[in-house]
């Protein structure tokens, strides 16, 4: 035979794929064309274990190394690593797979008065929050100002890697990938979204005349076709930051909407990495007014800070990485079906108390999201199992829950599917700390900066679903939010998304948004000498 045959193994169902035997694709590519995407998401470049499968049977060959290796066992490797060198018998873990049911925020908070004063005359509109991970989509009546239909779904741009700066690195170092990136971000996804909405409500895309989107400065770069490289070279200088109007038919040219009438209205930004989705959160949660002292939190793939204090402005942007979503984490996993979202330590019994998606239809977990995380840290501290600087402590008490991940000892939270421990290791507490420290000392520098203590802010307001979903007090026990209290702390859900809505549904908040936009100064937290002391300060566990 001139192919060969991998059987995949998926927690769903059990798939047959034929391979040519000259293709010398990776199988994350092989997989990722036959509609089994796995979490490459270090933009397939081996730094990672978002693709780990189980090869049980077969031949592969390393894709740089040139290594072969054969299945005489069970072995776990990367799936940008290998291609086929035989017909293969390939086992594919829940947390590997991108195609499981996202938990994605489409809720908000709106926090101010708005007019219906819409941004077209036209019966329907569309307002889009773009994030580096998710993407959430609402089709809405403009006669009305009601929500007809919402959408959410993965940013097809997670196959190219994590975060804005690997995508940024691949369009400095390939001019092609702008093109691609667009692609997986208008066609694998925006246009499935906009063609679902418009069929569960019954309309057509020829009703569309506005659609507004909200997003981080390199999203918006990416979805207008402009390059975002200079993005990630000092002095960090956007294309553009200003209210920009684009017609939509040209980029929106293959779904079913077609999309003829509408034109593209992307929000403005403030600076590189304080984006039009902060923006909108500076006005959804009325910020953008207050003559109150307030911070804005948005602790998402990259962490964004804003404080008012009296009529100023001033953000931050932290390299806080994609730890809080599970990347790079023995068990990590994005909230989905199966995830672990809250957990409380028992020490002397043989289960913690654990909550996770699809519990009450008696699914098996199979990770761990950020809000779990979090709760492990503090329950970590809070039962002798963490030391103030992360490290795990061996003793009696924990002894059931200790398993062996490789050469070194991990803590089993728990056994998914097939009795598969789920575990937490060194490693993953390191990174998770080092998260944590980028946030908090971000938070500690601007307060600084302002002369002021966290006592003297009266509204800190949590944006994303990380921020509504994670335990606050947990938050605050193990220093991500430092000093705060719960009574400070107000969950205002999805701001970027609520932003987009007000600019379609009240288009004097364009305005207001441009303003405010233009009010943001930037504390660059690298550049200051305290920084580093700060961080690694922050760094512990209280």
């Amino acid at each position: 035979m001139n192919h060969y045959t991998l059987h995949v193994l998926t927690p769903a169902a059990p798939h047959e794929i034929h391979v040519p035997r000259n293709n010398h694709q990776s199988l994350a590519d092989i997989l990722r064309h036959h509609g089994l995407p796995l979490n490459v998401r270090c933009g397939q470049r081996g730094l990672c274990e978002g693709c780990l499968l189980e090869l049980h049977k077969g031949s592969i060959q390393h894709l740089r190394r040139e290594e072969t290796l054969d299945a005489a066992t069970p072995l776990e490797i990367r799936g940008c690593d290998y291609r086929p060198l035989s017909d293969l018998t390939l086992h594919v873990p829940q947390r590997s797979l991108v195609s499981y049911t996202p938990q994605i925020l489409d809720g908000y908070a709106i926090r101010i008065p708005y007019a219906r004063d819409p941004l077209s005359h036209t019966p329907l509109g569309l307002a889009i929050d773009i994030g580096t991970t998710t993407v959430a989509v609402m089709l809405v009546d403009l006669t009305t100002a009601k929500v007809l239909t919402r959408g959410t779904a993965f940013n097809a741009q997670m196959h190219f890697g994590d975060d804005v700066v690997t995508r940024i690195s691949l369009c400095m170092q390939d001019p092609a990938m702008l093109r691609r990136l667009q692609e997986s971000i208008i066609d694998s996804t925006l246009t499935p979204l906009i063609d679902d909405a418009l069929k569960r409500a019954e309309r057509t895309g020829d009703d569309i005349g506005a659609i507004t989107v909200a997003g981080n400065t390199t999203m918006l770069h990416i979805l207008a076709g402009v390059d975002p490289s200079p993005l990630g070279v000092s002095p960090f200088t956007p294309r553009f930051t200003e209210y920009r109007i684009l017609p939509a038919q040209p980029l929106f040219g293959k779904g079913r909407s077609k999309l003829p009438n509408a034109l593209l209205h992307l929000l403005p930004s403030a600076t590189a990495y304080i984006g039009a989705d902060i923006v909108a959160g500076l006005v959804s949660t009325g910020m953008a007014y207050e003559s109150t002292t307030a911070l804005l939190v948005d602790i998402g793939t990259n962490g964004e800070i804003v404080l008012r204090k009296d009529d100023q402005l001033l953000g931050c942007a932290t390299a806080a990485g994609p730890a809080f979503e599970g990347a790079r984490l023995s068990s990590g996993m994005r909230a989905g079906d199966g995830t672990i979202t809250a957990i409380r330590l028992t020490p002397h019994a043989p289960n913690h108390h654990l909550e996770w998606i699809g519990q009450a239809n008696r699914r098996h977990p199979t990770g761990l999201c950020g809000s779990a995380y979090i709760d492990f840290l503090a329950e970590g501290r809070r039962t002798g199992l963490l030391s103030t600087t992360g490290r795990f402590l061996r003793d009696t008490e924990h002894d059931s829950h200790w398993q062996l991940n490789g050469s070194s000892a991990a803590y089993c939270v728990a056994l998914g599917q097939g009795k598969r421990p789920i575990v937490v290791t060194d490693c993953d507490v390191a990174s998770l700390l080092s998260a944590k420290a980028a946030i908090a000392a971000g938070i500690t520098l601007l307060l600084e900066h302002a002369h002021i203590q966290p006592a003297d802010v009266q509204h800190l307001y949590l944006a994303g679903g990380f921020g509504t979903h994670m335990n606050a007090a947990n938050a605050i026990a193990i220093g991500l939010l430092p000093g705060f209290t719960k009574k400070q702390i107000i969950p205002v859900g999805n701001t970027s998304l609520a932003g987009a809505y007000l600019a379609l549904t009240d288009q004097s908040l364009l305005l207001d948004m441009s303003k405010c936009a233009r009010q943001v100064s930037t504390l660059e937290l690298n550049l200051l000498p305290t920084f580093q002391d700060t961080y690694i300060d922050a760094l512990s566990l209280p």
